[in-house]
């Protein structure tokens, strides 16, 4: 063996890469999903940097964004998250 000792980070000769459990090549890349059309109220606050507490006391107010109901969950659509802080901003 090489002078790692063997040790099982370390795959001497080879492009890849290992470590706890995972194991890719350097060159591999992830494919990025297409953004989300409705988000969650979690993922939601997370776009507009507010917590996702504050969020729900917007919506109790009625001065939160639109929100979308399907079935029991209640989402928030990319777009009107967008639009919505343009209009806080204008106000």
């Amino acid at each position: 063996m090489s002078g790692h000792g063997g040790h099982p980070l370390f795959l001497v000769g080879c492009n890849k890469i290992k470590g706890f459990g995972s194991f890719m090549t350097e060159h591999e890349t992830t494919k990025a999903e297409p953004p989300r059309l409705a988000l969650k109220a979690k993922d939601a606050a997370r776009e507009l940097g507010i917590s996702e507490r504050h969020l729900w006391r917007l919506l109790q107010r009625q001065e939160g964004p639109p929100t979308v109901r399907i079935g029991h969950r209640l989402v928030f659509r990319r777009e009107a998250l967008a639009e919505w802080l343009r209009q806080k901003e204008a106000a």
